[in-house]
């Protein structure tokens, strides 16, 4: 076994404290490269087009329920999610044109952007974007 003794010693210290911070760094800047990889950009739509396409709606049913702040959509083959909306949540129909909250009826076809286009793990979430495909119950797209 080599012992080092006096400078050396310290020099051996000194360099090993300056590879465990250099392996520490690159270890954090692989892991922020990995996570921003990972994390798609969360493109809401416009209402009236844009410049870059939406990202995908994270959820897509029928609403069955509505309640104050809230409504429930069936999606396929899936358990309704319960999707509340705040002042913060944009609401438009699939054509462009807002709508208000209070135009929500069972049977309506809607698209959900959850905030941070997340979708949620327990069936409950924060919509960011609500997009109504037409306040006439009778004129939903066919599904």
């Amino acid at each position: 076994m080599t012992r080092f003794t006096g400078a050396t010693a310290k020099r051996s210290r000194g360099m090993q404290w300056k590879t465990l911070v250099t392996v520490v760094a690159l270890c954090l800047v692989a892991s922020l490269a990995h996570a921003t990889k990972a994390r798609p950009n969360c493109v809401l739509p416009a209402p009236d087009g844009g410049d870059a396409p939406p990202s995908k709606a994270n959820a897509e049913g029928r609403i069955v329920r509505v309640g104050k702040g809230f409504i429930e959509v069936a999606r396929r083959s899936k358990r309704p999610i319960h999707v509340s909306y705040t002042s913060k949540t944009e609401f438009y129909s699939a054509f462009g044109g807002d709508y208000d909250p209070s135009e929500f009826a069972p049977g309506q076809h809607v698209a959900v952007w959850f905030v941070g286009c997340k979708p949620p793990n327990d069936g409950a979430g924060q919509a960011a974007y609500l997009q109504l495909y037409s306040k006439d119950p009778a004129d939903q797209p066919p599904g």
